[in-house]
């Protein structure tokens, strides 16, 4: 084992490369009984052969989180579960995009959805398409449309 990572709750996580550096992000659900905590953002540093906290994101019940290259820009989403019990069809899922001469991650933009638990990327002919998933709706039904497919276009930058 390389190392143990502190988290809170954690769901899910990714790890991918972006200009030659290693990243791992974590989806962070919970702290005690508390939803809104920070997920985390950890950079491989190959002098001390660890990753370190190179940066958090509020997040709500953070269920999962996926990387994707689109159109030359690297993005980062977050699937907000929100509370264990109840979700609000209003819950944002911070959408990041990867600026590079400031090195971090920058909001641009959410995904809203009920519940979301579940996070997929895939390209076909040239097309991105996000697939996010939700266990449940706001009024608790675990049936319905509950998953949404999104087709994945460039970023403004801002």
């Amino acid at each position: 084992m390389l190392q143990s990572l502190p988290t809170a709750g954690a769901h899910g996580g990714a790890c991918f490369t972006v200009g030659g550096s290693l990243f791992l992000a974590v989806a962070n659900a919970q702290l005690g009984d508390q939803y809104d905590t920070n997920s985390t953002i950890w950079r491989y540093d190959m002098h001390v052969d660890r990753f370190l906290l190179h940066q958090s994101v509020p997040t709500r019940g953070a269920h999962d989180v996926r990387h994707a290259h689109v159109e030359g820009e690297d993005l980062l989403v977050f699937a907000n579960r929100g509370e264990k019990d109840s979700c609000s069809g209003d819950e944002r899922s911070p959408v990041l995009a990867w600026r590079a001469g400031r090195q971090r991650w920058e909001e641009a933009g959410h995904l809203t959805g009920e519940c979301l638990t579940g996070l997929a990327y895939g390209v076909v002919g040239g097309a991105g398409y996000l697939v996010a998933t939700g266990d449940s709706n706001a009024t608790g039904s675990f049936e319905g449309p509950l998953t949404h497919v999104y087709r994945v276009s460039h970023v403004t930058r801002r």
